[in-house]
Formats: C-alpha cells, structure tokens, sequence
C-alpha cells in the first residue's frame, strides 16, 4: 500500500484542474447558478442556486474526495446523523459477502455473489435502516452491482431485473447516491480509512447506469429515475472521473499497489474508457439540459480521446492481456464511439442555419463546403437556385421567428399530432429538399441531417390530410350566410361527405354536426371522452332497426372504427385531434337507441376538451349539453397509428444509428470506391463461415472472412460443385453479403429473391449468429418466408411479430402464442402493475361518480372555505351567542352541535327577511364578524356571496382530484405496458429468427432493442420508404442485408407532391425512394441475381434489353408449352379507342374498349380447358378506375368449362398416373373467381401463367398525349415481367413509341418479334394453321363462341370413327364424347352388337333403340338373359314382368312398378298407367303431363294398351294439342304449330314474361332485372345487338327472348333461323316478315344434326323447337339402325355356310327389324316366315330341324329376305339402301 502521508504523484494538481473550480478557471464553483456566472442574470423565477459573478466567487478548490453533489450536502455528512446499521448483518453469510478489506483502505472483492444471498442483502439495503455509513458496509453491496453488470456472473436476466427493481425503490436510490457520493474515491490502495478504490469500486458503480440490463430494459422509467441520480452528482462524479482517469494515465498503471500480491485486480482500463463513454452517452441522451447545466461536461469527449490515445500506445500497465488484432479492434470501436459522444455534445454549438450562397453554377454554405465535383445537378440549376433563394430554416433559426408552436429546429421537440396553430397556419410548412447540397440547417453528411428529412417528409404526409381538411373547413365557415358553400349543404343535411380541391389535389372527408360532449371513462389507451352527433343521411337513418344495425355493422369497419382519427371543431375557431377507442360494436349499440343520434369514445392528445367535460360535468349540465356555440367534428381516413410510430423511432439519437458512413446523404456513384467493412461479429478471433449447408451432400465447406483465398475457394466450390444448392450468380451474392457489414442483393423478376433469402438464413442460423430480425414489407410476403423456413427445416426457433398472419403453420409461432411468463420477477412485476392500474382505474370512475352524485343542498367544503379566508365569522358562526345556545340546545339538544346544523339554523334566519328591507353593503358584512346580529337580508347577501366561493372553489378542488386521478391512472398504464413489455422480452429470448414487417418493427422498437438482434434481413427492400427502414436499425444491428429490386415497384406513398415521377417538384424530395435505390444510386457495391426461371424468353425478352442486359433464361423457360388458342404467345394490341375518365388521379381513369376486349379474352382463354386454376390468368390494370370496369363487367359472368380433375401430384405421390384414371368433368365456373384482377402496383413478387394488361391510356386517333402513370419505369417493369407463358398487352403503341421511358424499347421488342398489331391473331389448338386476326370483341364472341374455331373436329376417337362434333375446346382427350356410329364389336360367341358405339355392349333380352324396338324371341343365342339386370324393379303387377322402354329421350314404364332408374331424375308409380319420366327434356306444353301410346311387343306378343293422359281442367288448344300428339304413334314429329304470340304472365319478379307463349315463364331471364354483363350479351347474331338493345314492347320476333336451358338468352327471330324453323312449318305470306304458322312442311331431305346454343354449344330443349329435335334424333337413329342392320347382314353372309336349317330360321326371325311407328302385324312375320319356306322347298308343317353342310350353298340370297323389307316397306333414304345393298 501507498504512504498516506506521501500524496499521489501530480494527484492534487489533476484533482484540482478537473474540479474547474480552482483560481483562474472560468467555471462556476458548486452550487452557482451557470447563467448568472456568465452573464449575470438569470432567467429563472425561482433559482435555487447561489447568484454569483467570478469577481465574487470565491476561488477554494475541491479534491477529488471533497466533491458534493449539486443538491447541497451529502448523505455522508452530518456526523451521528446516521443509524448505524452494522448489526443488521451479524449472520455469517452477510458477514462472507463483505468481502476483503485491508487495514488501510479498501479493497473489494469482485467474485460473483449467489443470487438468493444477494436479495437478502438487498432487502436490508433497501430498508429505512439501510444506508450505507463505512466502507465495509459499501462492499457487498458493490459485490451486487458488479453481478448485475456483468456478464460474466452467474445470474439470470430475471435476478438482473429483479435486483434492479429492489434499486430503483426510494431507499434502493438513496444508497446508490450515497456510493455516488462518496467522500474518499482514489486510484490507490491508501492506509487511510474510508478510502474507495476507483478500479474496484467507484468503475463498478458508475458501470450499473449504463449496463445492458437497465438501459436495454423498456422498463424506460425505471431508466431514467436511476440516471437522474447522475444528473444530481454530477459534479462530483465529473471531477472523479477525470481525477482518477489522469491519475492512472499519469502513472501508466491501473493497478492499486507497486507489487503484484494477492490484491485483487480492477477492471481493465479499455473497460473502464467504455464504461465512462457510454454511461455519458445514455446520461446526455435521456437529460437534454446537462451540457447546460454541467458545462465542463462538454470536455469529456476530450479526456476521453487523450487517454484512448495513451492506452493505444501500450504504454499503461493493465491487466487485461490482449492481441494486437483485439486491442486494434476496441481502439476502433473506443474511437467510434468517442466521436458519437463528440458529436452528442457539440450539436448545440454546430446548430447554425447555413447561408446558402451561388458562385458561377455552384452551391457554396458558409458552414461548410460542398465537394469539389463536375457532376451536372440532378435538378435544373434554374430551380436549385430558386429553392436556396426562398430557404427558410425552421424555428427559431428562422429570421422571423417560428412558424407556430409546433415549428422547431430539431425533431425531437416537435410533437407527432400537429397542434391548433399548425393546422390553421398560412405560413408555408418547412420541408428540405433531399438532392445533393440543398440548403438545410443541419451539417452537409451527417445522420442529423438524414434523420430530420425523412422525418419532416414522413410527418406531412400524415398531417398534409388533416390540414387541407382543416383549411377548407375553416374557409367555409368564414364565409357570410349568404355564400353558398360545401359545408352550408352538410350543415343543412346534418352530416355528410366533403368533396374539395386544395393546390390541385382532391381531398375528402366525413362531417358529423351537433357535436355533444358526454361522459369520461378510463381507456387502456388513456382517458376517453364521449361523443354524441346527429347520424349522417342515407342508411343509417332508417328507422327499421335490423336495417340500420347491418348498415353499421358493415361501415363501421371503415368509417368511426377503433384508431381513427377524428378532429373537433369548437365554436367554429378551436380544433382538437384525437383517436377513436371505441369499437363498431359500441357504434352499432349507440345506433340501436336513437336512429338520429350515434356515440364514439374518442382519446384526444391535449387534455383541453377533457376538462371541458369535466367542468361542465360540475355546471349540473347533466343532460350532456355542450353549451353554446357550433361543434363540428370530422374523420380523416389517414394512417395515424401505422405511421407514429416510425415517427417516434426517427427521433432516436443520430449515433446511435448503425453504418451511418454509409446511409448518410452522398453524390452520385460517390460510394463506388468505397471499401466496406466486415460484419463486426465475424472479426472476432477465429471466426469462420460454414458454408456445408449450401451443398446436398456432405461439403465441409468453410470461409475465412479476412482471407481472400479462402473467399474464393468457397465461392468456386458454390458455383460448380454437382450438388450445390445456388446458381452461380446466387453464390455470389451469398459471398457479398457474408463479407459486407451493408449488403445490397438486386433480384429481376423471376431470378428467386426469396430462395436466396431462404438459403442467407440457413448459413446465418447454421453458424448461430442470431439473432436475426428478418422484416418484410407486406404481411404475406413474412408469412412465406418464415413458413419455407419451417418447410426446410432451417429451425424451429422462430417468433412471428404482429397479429395479421393468414398462415395456419404460423399460428404456433404467433408473439401471443410464444409469449409466457417465465420468471417469478416478470410475474410479480405484472401481476402488481396491473392491480395499481385497476386500483387507479376505479379510483378514476368513483371520482367521476362523485361527480354526478351530488346534493344541492351540500354544504361540502363551505367550513374549510370560512376557516381559510373567513376565520373571524367562522369563529362568530360556531360559537353562537347564549341566547342562540338555548335555542340550538333545545332544538338539537347540544349547543356544539356540527357545523352543518348550526349553518343550517343561522341561514334558516335569513329567511324571515321582509320585502324591501335593505341591509348593510356586502363590503360592511365582511368587516362584521358577529354573523348573529345581521339582518335577514344581510344574511341572504352574505352566504349566497359564500355559496357562489365554495361552488368556485370546490369546483376548482374538484379539477384538481380529476387530474391527480387522471395522472396516477395514465402512469400505471405506462408501468403496465412496461412490465408487459419486459414479459414479452423474457418470452422472446434465444429465439434464432424474429419475423415482422416494418411497421411490427416500428411499434414494437422497444422490444427488438432488448432482444438486440444482430443481423437485419430485409425483403423486397426496394419497396420500403427510407425512412422506414432507418427506424428499425435498431443500435444492436452489426449486420444488413437489403433484398429487392431497386428497378421494380418503388415505396407507395399518399402525397404525390413528394413523388419522384411528380412533374410539378417531385425531383425535389423524392420521398418514394427506398434507401437500397439511393444506396445503390450512391454506388454502393450491389450483388445481382442473373438467371430467371420465371418467364419464357419471348417475355423475358421485353425487360432485357432496356433493364436487365445481363438477364439470363434458365433452361426450365424454354420448355414452356405454347398459349392455347394463340399464334403468338405475347402480343401487343395497338388501338386507338380513346380513354374515359378526367383528370390524373388512378381512380377515374378507364377504358371500355380494353374491358370488353379484357372480358373476350378472359372467356376465351378460360374455354381453352387448361387454364382453369385461380393462378392461370391474372388481368392487370394500369389505373384502379379500370380495375372496378373490369371487375364489374366479370362479375356476373358464367360459363361451362372442362375441369380436369387430376391433381397431378397426388397422383405422383400415390404412384397412379396411368392414362385410363383420366376423368374429365363438365363445370359452371364464375369467372371473377377463376381470374384475379389487380392494379399494377399490387401485383409485385407475384406471377401468372397468362397475363392480360390494360393500359388505359389512349388519346384516340391522331390525338397526342400523355400516358400518366405508365411513364415510370419501375411500374413497367413489373407489368412487364409478371407472365410465365403469355403476355397480352392493350394500349396505344404509337403513343407509346413516342414517350419517355422503356416504352419505346418495349414497343421494338414487340415490333422485332413480330408480335405488335392492330388485331389479336387467333389460332385453334385443333387447326394451329388457320390464323384468325380479330381486333373487336364481337368478333372473338362470334367466330369462336366456345373457345375454338368453327372448323370441324376430325380428331379419330378411341374406337377408331371420327369425332363427329365442330373443333371443340373442353376435352381433348374426347372423353365426354360419344360416337353415334353403329358398335362394330362381337359378343363373346361371335354375334354382332346391336348398339351404337358409345353404347356398352351386353346381351339384353330386348334390343332397345331409340325410337325403335326389335323383338328377340327367347333362344340359346346369347343366353338368357334377366331383363332386370340393367333397371331394379321392387314390385311387379299382375306376376308379369315389368318391361322398361327408352322412347326417343323418356324412359317407359309398364305396369304398377317402382324404378330406380339411372339415367333419370326421378321414379314414377301410377297404377298401370304408362309413365315416362324425363331424362334429358321433352316436348311439353305448358308442362302438363302427357301419355305417349308406343306399341309394345311382349314376350308373349300379345301387345298392352295403355290409358290416355288425363288433361280434364287444362285449355282448350292444350288439349286440342295433347289429341293431336297422341293420336300420332310414338316417335312422329311434333305437329303441333309455333305460337308467335307474347306471353302475357307476370314473372316472379313482376315484370312481363320477355318470351312467346308455351314456352316456362320460370326459365325466363327477366330483361329489365337482368345484371350489366348480361345485358351486354348478344342476342342478335345479325345485327349483333345486345339484350340492353332489344325493343321489350315491340311485336317482331326480334323483340321477343327465349333462354336456353345454357341460361344465355338470344331473339325468337335468332333461334328460329339457327333451328330452320321455316323449314318445317308453312306461315301465312302476309306483311313483310310473314304471317302466323298455317301448316307443317315435310322436313328437308337428307340428315338433320341437331341444333345447339350459338355460344356454348349447348342443347336447345325449348318446346318451340321440339318438332326439328325430334327430327334430328330420327335421322340419328335411322343411321344407326341402317348401318346396324348391314354390318349384321354382312356377317350373316359371311357365316351362312356354317348354319344348321333350324338355326337359320330362328336367326332370320329374330332379325326382323319393325318400325316403332307402326304395330307389326302377324301379316308381316308370317310373309318372311312363307318366303323363308318356299325357298327352302319345305311345306307349313314340316319341322325344321336336321344340319346343313358348311360347304352347300343356300338357295337364297340374305338380300332376297330382307331386301324388299328395308328398302321398299320401311322407305330408307337411298344412301342407306346403297349400305344395305353393299
């Protein structure tokens, strides 16, 4: 130990120049107030301080142990003043944690202390007996400081926590500010008593207020009570610091002793420099005032740099034993830091409004001066001169003082809500300019200046709405009542919506009058008052209370919902902002009571209208009155709450922010040389990057980060080993962003931005160098990256901020699912601030509850009121005369009774006063003090004059409980919220990746600050505001890695003004640049993604060449199949239909053109077949204008496509891909729900496999103009690179060629590729070689009205015939189609299918055609076979088997049966009535039943006679028409003739009935209910007109509708020339378009196909057009048959030889063939059965039985038998007699 009696080399020299109160210093001593030191006044009204000037003061100088704090004396003095306390420790483990002390002095022992002892320690500390008085004492308890501090004990973050709970209560604070006032700190272990080593324990102490723990902590409060305890010793810690900091600098050793003994070393010295910068740092940050108040602090920085510079030098002993690369690496971070803490003090000096001067072209400030560069301004020089003429600094840097109240020079004074005199300013708002030296009060390239920008530009943003609001308002309401304003008609309306113009931008807001103020309640988001204003018209007036609750219930979720914000206007001159707090629910019930009256809670950010409830809350205005005066209150839907808390992140303190050398403001390209940094985290000592997770198999792959032949040994390794998982331009951007500490990576469209991202984490998580705070812009683009994170297996310590995930996966990892209490701290610590939060709560309500219940006749506070300003007539009051004694005894039976009787007595006196008795003045009764001896009158003057006081004043009490309740409630809500915050921090610990998107960062700052992430990954960087992005740089951050495209989409913002495509100055401020842009821009290296796997080159090719020259296709893209339906797979449509819509703004902008080819299109791509999933086809729409025209015209748009139903990779994963599971089904789809419609700027990171653009703009034809919002390139570009397969682009391509931008690129792309024109060239998949050009809509609809050409199929079917439909879309692989051609297969014994082809073959016992019927007598043939095998018949009648028919689309039905029939929809039972139950559809008139009559050949031939329909009730022309029908055989045609007369029912609607009468009235589109995408359907395929077009009272066919069983509707006149009705029936030849039908005609020779829907091929069932079906499936039928009959008649001769006699007969009378429309006689079948004999040369009775020789040749012919049946009796068409004859 030292000689205490030999001081410390140069000890008192240092002690004494450090203190800057020994002679000749020109600070002021202790305990002088600064300014009057100075200048000799002070501005203060009460100073405590002492008024002294350096003339006066005294010149005594202080030691380093003599120091005070600046509240007077210290704890320590004032001897025996103190408890001592020294017996509380008398148990042997407190006496074991005193520690070590020498004889001498001190000499602490550090050790860590177990965390159970330390808290007993600290109850006692923490005590009222505990303070400390002796240095033994001092020990333990800095035993306990050094574990909470350092990391290197054994304690949980949750004994940290709680220890610091125990020091931040009164007495835990009185003890530390006793350690900071110790009166002995030295550098030496002095003999002296009471000494306290500054390495041992002064460092430690100091240490505690800057340690992780606390400052990291959003217990904030807790923060700042502990450093006010600084900025209380200030003075003294000061002069410690500096003393003992030369002291150890002078004697170049930080040890205690000369000898290395067992003493216990101090703390490092690089340590101790640390902890004395960063505990100045969090001490200035948070006490804005100390460099005013302490002065000498500004040298800190100083004595700070100059011993860094010694201890760098290695020239001081220390204990510490580093290598030169660390000790290199802290004297950089010292350093940094250091100048941090240079800069913090001098920025009250540097703050000076430059003046901005010009000289020959370039800008100069005498602040300081620009860089010495030719490059050309960015901006016209012409403006640039104009803005630094006109710059004016804000606050009180400007020459005629502050705008308003609100107007500061720096950000941190300005409040985020504007205030009154903000709003209702004339004077123009301060907003810099950001382009490279433009005039700002702030230094050229300092984050000062970066952050006072972007939060100036991000804060008018938000509050640019509320002010033109405000404005037009005002101006309104200062206009006479004669002028007709916006406002007089809401007023007039009582509520409505505004619609204005202000400086040329459209504003709108809500209106809501009679405002009325109501009750106040305790919110969690604060104190709220309540709302009541009259309903605004419409809806939510209705007096039916269901309607007007669902009319809230759906605007309450835009309109008055929690978060709004709304503005109160008071009697027309005062405004007050706040936020809604109530919910729709509350809105809704508010609703229900009063459909004129709603009610919202709102929060306002000043008090003012709070009192005002309160106050008259005390006036007895109980029914809620507001007063007088005009209140207004009005709703700006604009993001408050999204953007307050960016807002308040910028005002973080400019060093603290991470890489600000390289986010500071730079030129041009300035960065380009610039040699970045390593991540601070991998230059620690043997740190290497394992790169084995990038590879499939096993690659133990590792890079050393400061060896560039390891750099480029692991990168040729990622870019051309087998089995790595990157391309080679991704493995360079994976090298980029391990080695930079501010990594840029630019990914094109398609070239996989996320999958790199997803393969950084995997490296990152792999090396744990978490945690990793992964932001993305929207919330699906973090719920896709943080779920390829769980489906990779990355890691599972995962956490996913903010609660609007759509992911299920996700759920689990939600904050609030995450989110436990886990130490016993957290849960006391919440448990206990929400109970003072409740407890405060209802300590609020009970005083407003006092409010309202009180009595008038209370005499509350009246006693305290005399007592206090009338103590003379209280005292005359209580102490009555004798007289009045009696009185009061008798009637109260005491004399001395309360105050209140006796008050009540004397007043009671005052009553008996007479009228016209005139008392004493009221200033003679105050200077009476015998209140007994007053007159009546007097008295009445006198206590109403106390009355009117006692109201005053307790209303004034009143006020003053409402706000100590207000305040005590709204200060356990923020502990409240503290304490939640900290649980949130404890749950969140360990975590590897922490996902959120800027604004979750934003809002929860304070939370990522404590989890102190180290790496920061954004995605889709280039579409986050700059300023954005600096709020989440939190101060932990080493590492940043932005991810996007720089050239896509940039950041959306609401003001155009500060838009970089705005015209009109928005060059100026260029606010929508993201900070990767203007890094990039700056020259700051960045990676680029090359090989796209996205879009095939024909697409890729359109952004190459003007973007992306260096764009590579990946080999995937070149085998993309080709567009179906298309020549071209990308087009572009030039037209030249002009635009509808006015002005700039997206929303009015369209073009009809573009919708109804868009719609065309849509139908066209969608009939294709292919194309059916939600993801194929995607519209874009440049304008949202064109969006809602496209949506509309969508809407209600239905159509029949072919669904395959495959999933083709379930049927991978089941092994079952074989050709024959194919199954394909016919479905309805919507299209609005098979297409997405988007704008451009919501389509970014997303693609499809057909894109369909409208651009919109179009001047017309010869017209010039511009093309808005197409012009930017960034826009462009993503409309152009969203396309897998196709791309289909409508817009003006000569406009187009002729304007600024890539446009003019683009179009010669499209030129050289042959892919531009004025009409869209159309090719059928089935006929790729006719080309079809169409420019119109109508065109598309008509000339391939299901998607493909008119041309025929031709395609060969399965069974080999061809495909007898048209070129069809919907099933290629022709499995819904079914060939008509006779079955050409043999049963298993040889005979011949009597079916057609599509038909399955089996052996039936009765052969069943369509109208037709064979009988087949019982044989050994083919078996017998049930005839119940195909139909389930569950009753017979009569024990006669029940025989189902199929007549031509009916299904027959013999006897009393129930069937369940397939085929049909349902089963009839009718006695032994013949049924047909309808398969498919039938002729019907007006669907009455009717009863076909078919001749039926049973087993036995013996025919059944069914009965007639019954059609007793129906119309005369109805049963003229059944009689008519049924007197026909079954399977003629229809002879009934067309009715062209209207139909006069009433729909269900109750409009007329639009078709001809027998047609159902139910299948009827209604014209006038009809939607507008259906009426915009042609019904006329002549004149192409629409159903909006037709005539609906006209009398033509043309005006009268039929709808198709399709449900599309087409013109009687339409349907009657595509069935060839004329053709069947004869009319009248009277008028122009003929007369009524007179007759039915033959129908036309030849065969009749039936007729199908012009627009989607499908049937025509109306009973109109019954007679030319029935037709249609006759001529099917007969060539069925026919060819039938000859395929069998050629067998027959082919095996004729092998016949046996009998067998030949049964075989030829089983052959017969009988026409259905005709009773087969016995006639017939005994003329064969008599030729068959004849020629066989037997007689009527000989038996055919016997064998004929296979060789003998028949004596007749097959033709001879049949011959003369086919051709001559049935009268086949000729070509079916040629068949037969071959």
């Amino acid at each position: 130990m030292s000689n205490p009696h030999r001081p410390p080399r140069n000890r008192n020299n240092a002690n004494n120049a450090n203190n800057g109160t020994g002679p000749g210093s020109n600070r002021p001593p202790r305990d002088v107030c600064h300014d009057f030191w100075r200048t000799g006044t002070c501005s203060r009204t009460t100073c405590r301080f002492r008024h002294e000037r350096p003339a006066t003061a005294t010149a005594a100088s202080a030691t380093a142990g003599g120091g005070r704090g600046r509240g007077g004396q210290s704890p320590m003095n004032g001897a025996g003043t103190r408890t001592n306390v020294r017996s509380s420790f008398a148990n042997q483990g407190i006496n074991t944690a005193i520690g070590t002390v020498s004889s001498g002095g001190m000499a602490q022992n550090l050790q860590p202390m177990d965390a159970g002892v330390a808290m007993t320690i600290l109850e006692n500390y923490c005590g009222p007996s505990g303070s400390v008085t002796e240095l033994p004492r001092a020990g333990p308890l800095i035993r306990i400081i050094n574990c909470i501090m350092s990391k290197g004990s054994n304690w949980r973050s949750e004994d940290r926590q709680d220890a610091l709970q125990k020091l931040a209560t009164n007495h835990g604070k009185l003890r530390l500010q006793e350690l900071l006032e110790w009166e002995n700190v030295s550098t030496k272990a002095e003999t002296v008593s009471q000494t306290m080593s500054f390495q041992l324990g002064y460092i430690v102490i100091l240490s505690l207020f800057c340690c992780e723990a606390l400052v990291d902590c959003p217990l904030r409060g807790r923060c700042n009570e502990l450093l006010s305890l600084v900025h209380q010793s200030y003075t003294t810690i000061g002069s410690r610091i500096v003393a003992s900091m030369d002291s150890m600098v002078n004697n170049l050793s930080t040890r205690e002793t000369d000898t290395r003994s067992t003493h216990p070393e101090g703390m490092p010295f690089h340590q101790m420099l640390q902890a004395v910068t960063s505990l100045h740092k969090e001490y200035i940050q948070r006490f804005k005032t100390a460099p005013e108040d302490y002065p000498q602090i500004k040298d800190m920085s100083d004595h700070l740099g100059r011993w860094l510079s010694v201890w760098s030098t290695n020239s001081i002993s220390d204990p510490a034993e580093l290598s030169a690369q660390d000790k290199g690496r802290l004297v950089s971070k010292l350093k940094r830091d250091i100048g941090h803490l240079s800069t913090i003090l001098g920025r009250e000096s540097t703050c000076v409004a430059p003046q901005p001067t010009l000289n020959n072209g370039t800008i100069n400030y005498t602040s300081e001066r620009s860089r010495d560069r030719s490059d050309e301004f960015e901006v016209n020089p012409t403006i640039k001169e104009l803005v630094i003429r006109t710059f004016m600094p804000p606050g009180h840097l400007r020459e005629g003082g502050p705008r308003h109240d609100n107007d500061h020079a720096s950000v941190v004074d300005i409040t985020i809500s504007p205030t009154q005199q903000e709003l209702t300013s004339l004077l123009p708002q301060y907003i810099p300019a950001t382009f490279h030296d433009a005039p700002h009060h702030l230094p050229m390239h300092s984050m000062d200046r970066l952050l006072d920008i972007q939060f100036r530009l991000l804060r008018e943003e938000l509050v640019y709405p509320i002010k033109a609001a405000t404005n037009l308002l005002f101006s309104d309401l200062k206009q006479p009542p004669t002028v007709d304003t916006i406002l007089k008609g809401i007023l007039n309306e009582k509520g409505g919506r505004y619609k204005g113009v202000l400086d040329r931008n459209a504003v709108f807001f809500s209106v809501y009058t009679n405002v009325e103020l109501g009750t106040i309640s305790a919110d969690r988001r604060g104190i709220a008052v309540t709302l009541s204003f009259d309903t605004p018209p419409g809806k939510g007036r209705n007096q039916k209370l269901k309607e007007r609750q669902a009319h809230w219930e759906s605007a309450g979720k835009k309109r008055l919902n929690i978060g709004g914000l709304i503005a109160l206007v008071w009697d027309k001159s005062e405004i007050h902002l706040g936020l809604i707090t109530s919910d729709t629910k509350y809105l809704v019930a508010s609703a229900k009571g009063n459909p004129n009256r709603l009610s919202i809670k709102v929060c306002f950010f000043e008090p003012i209208i709070e009192r005002r409830a309160v106050e008259q809350f005390l006036a007895n205005n109980s029914n809620g009155r507001s007063g007088r005066g005009m209140h207004l209150m009005f709703e700006i839907q604009t993001l408050y709450e999204a953007s307050r808390p960016f807002l308040e992140a910028l005002k973080v303190e400019p060093t603290t922010v991470a890489f600000s050398k390289y986010l500071i403001q730079h030129e041009k390209d300035s960065l380009i040389n610039l040699v970045m940094d390593l991540p601070e985290y991998t230059t620690k000592r043997g740190f290497e990057w394992d790169l084995s997770c990038l590879f499939n198999s096993p690659a133990p792959v590792r890079m050393k980060v400061n060896d560039s032949q390891s750099i480029a040994t692991a990168e040729y390794y990622m870019k051309n080993r087998s089995d790595t998982l990157l391309d080679p331009s991704q493995a360079e951007a994976m090298i980029s962003c391990l080695t930079r500490e501010v990594a840029l990576i630019q990914g094109p469209p398609g070239t996989g931005k996320s999958y790199t991202a997803i393969q950084l984490l995997r490296v990152l998580v792999r090396n744990r160098v978490g945690p990793i705070l992964m932001v993305a812009f929207t919330n699906h683009a973090l719920d896709h990256l943080l779920e390829s994170v769980l489906k990779n297996n990355i890691t599972r310590k995962i956490v996913r901020l903010g609660g609007r995930s759509q992911s299920e996966a996700l759920q689990p990892y939600l904050l609030d699912k995450v989110e436990r209490f886990q130490a016993s701290y957290l849960q006391r610590g919440v448990n206990s601030a929400y109970g003072e939060m409740k407890r405060a709560e209802e300590a609020f309500e009970e005083n407003m509850e006092s409010f309202s219940n009180r009595d008038a006749r209370s005499l509350d506070g009246l006693d305290l009121l005399l007592q206090m300003e009338y103590p003379q007539h209280y005292t005359g009051l209580i102490f009555p005369p004798y007289d009045i004694q009696i009185v009061l005894e008798k009637q109260f039976g005491d004399a001395s009774g309360d105050f209140g009787q006796i008050y009540r007595f004397w007043l009671g006196r005052g009553r008996r006063a007479q009228s016209g008795q005139r008392g004493r003045p009221l200033g003679a009764l105050l200077g009476t003090f015998n209140v007994w001896s007053m007159l009546p009158s007097e008295i009445n003057d006198l206590s109403q004059k106390w009355e009117r006081e006692r109201i005053e004043t307790g209303r004034t009490m009143k006020l003053a409980t409402y706000e100590r309740a207000r305040k005590a409630y709204q200060e356990t809500l923020k502990t409240l919220e503290e304490f939640q915050s900290m649980q949130r921090l404890e749950s969140l610990k360990n975590l590897d990746i922490i996902g959120c998107t800027t604004t979750g960062a934003a809002r929860l700052l304070d939370l990522l600050k404590g989890l102190q992430p180290k790496i920061i990954l954004v995605e889709e960087a280039g579409q986050v505001l700059e300023a954005h992005s600096l709020a989440t740089l939190v101060p932990s951050v080493q590492h940043l890695i932005m991810i996007g495209d720089p050239q896509q989409l940039r950041p959306t913002i609401n003001n155009y003004e500060f838009a970089t495509e705005n015209p009109y100055g928005g060059h100026l401020f260029k606010f929508d640049q993201s900070l990767m842009e203007r890094l990039a821009w700056s020259g700051l290296p960045m990676a680029q993604l090359s090989i796209q796997r996205r879009m095939r080159p024909a697409v890729s090719n359109l952004i190459r060449g003007c973007l992306y020259p260096k764009l590579q296709d990946h080999a995937s893209v070149r085998d993309y199949p080709r567009i179906r339906g298309m020549a071209k797979d990308v087009w572009f449509l030039h037209h030249t239909n002009k635009e509808d819509g006015g002005g700039e703004d997206a929303v009015s902008k369209c073009n009809m053109f573009e919708v109804a080819m868009v719609k065309s299109l849509v139908q066209f791509f969608l009939r294709q077949g292919v194309y059916n999933s939600p993801t194929s086809i995607v519209v874009l729409c440049a304008y949202l204008g064109q969006l809602t025209k496209v949506r509309d015209a969508l809407s209600d748009c239905k159509l029949f496509v072919v669904l395959d139903e495959r999933d083709e990779d379930l049927l991978v994963a089941r092994g079952d891909d074989q050709e024959e599971s194919h199954q394909v089904v016919k479905k309805q789809v919507d299209v609005s729900k098979q297409v997405r419609i988007r704008t451009v700027d919501n389509f970014q990171g997303e693609e499809a496999d057909i894109v369909i653009l409208s651009l919109v703009r179009n001047p017309g034809k010869g017209n010039g103009g511009g093309i808005g919002f197409l012009k930017s390139s960034n826009r462009a570009n993503v409309a152009l690179s969203r396309a897998r397969h196709g791309m289909f682009v409508l817009g003006n391509g000569e406009v187009l060629e002729n304007s600024n931008g890539i446009w003019p690129s683009v179009i010669q792309e499209f030129k050289q590729q042959d892919a531009y024109g004025e009409a869209f060239p159309f090719a059928c998949h089935r006929h790729p070689n006719d080309t079809q050009w169409l420019s119109s809509p109508k065109e598309i609809d008509t000339l391939f009205p299901d998607g493909r050409c008119l041309l025929p199929c031709g395609v060969k079917l399965g069974c080999g015939h061809a495909c007898p439909s048209k070129c069809h879309p919907d099933d290629d692989f022709h499995t819904t189609i079914r060939c008509a051609e006779p079955c050409d297969r043999l049963c298993p014994l040889g005979h011949p299918c009597d079916k057609l082809c599509f038909e399955e073959c089996c052996s039936w016992l009765l052969a069943i055609h369509p109208l037709f019927f064979a009988r087949r007598l019982l044989g050994n043939d083919c078996g017998a076979v049930n005839i119940l095998s195909q139909f389930l018949v569950t009753r017979a009648f009569d024990s006669e088997l029940v025989k189902p028919f199929v007549v031509g689309r009916w299904i027959a039905v013999l006897g009393n049966a129930q069937l369940a029939v397939p085929t049909a929809k349902r089963w009839i039972r009718d006695g032994n009535d013949i049924k047909f139950t309808r398969a498919t559809g039938f002729c019907t008139v007006n669907m009455y039943a009717r009863t076909l009559v078919p001749s039926i050949i049973s087993v036995s031939a013996k025919p059944l006679v069914a009965r007639r329909a019954n059609t007793a009730g129906a119309p005369k022309d109805v049963q003229n028409h059944v009689r008519r029908v049924l007197n026909n055989a079954s399977g003629d045609p229809c002879t009934r003739l067309p009715c062209d007369k209207r139909c006069t029912v009433k729909l269900k609607c109750g409009h007329p009935c639009p078709s001809v009468c027998g047609e159902p009235c139910d299948e009827q589109l209604c014209p006038r209910c009809a939607t507008t995408n259906q009426k915009s359907q042609v019904v006329d395929l002549v004149l192409q007109s629409t159903l909006e077009d037709v005539d609906l009272e006209g009398t033509g066919l043309d005006c009268v509708l039929i709808t198709l069983a399709c449900k599309h509707v087409f013109t009687v006149e339409t349907l009657d020339g595509v069935c060839g009705l004329g053709d069947y029936y004869e009319r009248r030849p009277e008028g122009s378009e003929g007369g009524e039908w007179i007759r039915p005609l033959l129908p036309p020779p030849g065969t009749i196909k039936a007729p199908v829907c012009p627009q989607c091929r499908g049937e025509i069932t109306s009973p109109r057009y019954g007679r030319v079906l029935k037709r249609s499936n006759l001529d099917l039928s007969e060539r069925t048959v026919a060819t039938d009959t000859a395929q069998r008649v050629q067998n027959l001769k082919a095996n004729a030889g092998s016949f046996v006699s009998s067998a030949i007969e049964k075989r030829l009378c089983a052959g017969v063939m009988y026409r259905s429309e005709e009773t087969p006689s016995s006639a017939d079948d005994g003329r064969v059965r008599q030729m068959y004999r004849q020629k066989l040369g037997v007689s009527d009775t000989t038996t055919m039985s016997g064998s004929i020789q296979p060789r003998r040749k028949l004596p007749f012919s097959i033709k001879d038998v049949l011959g003369p049946v086919l051709k001559n009796e049935y009268g086949l068409p000729p070509s079916l007699r040629g068949a037969i004859d071959e």
